[in-house]
């Protein structure tokens, strides 16, 4: 029994086994390009036109329009509410589950609307809430698992505390433009002093 063959353009014949190979090989770059996507970070803040504000607990932003915020990363949202006791009372804080920052939580605060709901799991540049321009904007951060703040107990009102500054970073990292008043050397994680 002859070997079966296949037509290609621009070659004679591929044996049956290179083109299985040569098939699995495609899918499995495909494959990896996907995952590289879903686990890929992005700027939160990309879209629209946004103004920066000052670092404290975390980093301050005051939209110019209303603008989309999306999630850094593939996350599952752990909170989200209308009345959390923060200036314009919306708050949401969520898990990245892929990338270099996996398990770590980030917060979105104040002049909100159309938060995501708690429990569901979102990909990576997926809409997680809309910031309405006008005091108080928005403020966004390192949280705790039950989205407390991570800078909280040792915060004094305007203070710039070590986890904005790293937020910080972590937003230039993905993209943010280098508009705050920190360097972009030094951490990116939400380690070491709180404040």
């Amino acid at each position: 029994m002859l070997p079966m063959t296949f037509p290609m353009a621009g070659t004679r014949t591929m044996r049956g086994g290179a083109l299985v190979a040569a098939s699995a090989a495609v899918v499995i770059v495909l494959l990896a390009m996907t995952a590289a996507r879903a686990d890929a970070y992005v700027n939160p803040l990309s879209q629209g036109s946004w103004s920066p504000g000052r670092i404290d607990m975390g980093v301050d932003m005051f939209p110019n329009h209303r603008e989309p915020i999306r999630a850094i990363g593939a996350a599952e949202i752990l909170g989200s509410t209308t009345k959390s006791g923060w200036p314009g009372g919306r708050y949401l804080w969520y898990r990245l589950s892929s990338g270099t920052h996996k398990g770590e939580i980030v917060y979105i605060a104040e002049h909100l609307r159309k938060l995501a709901p708690a429990g569901k799991r979102v990909d990576s540049g997926q809409r997680i809430a809309t910031a309405i321009p006008g005091y108080p904007y928005i403020e966004t951060g390192w949280a705790r698992q039950d989205g407390s703040t991570r800078a909280s107990p040792c915060y004094k009102e305007g203070d710039a505390t070590h986890s904005g500054k790293t937020f910080a970073r972590f937003l230039y990292r993905v993209g943010l433009p280098h508009v705050l008043d920190v360097g972009a050397d030094g951490s990116a994680h939400p380690t070491g002093k709180l404040c």
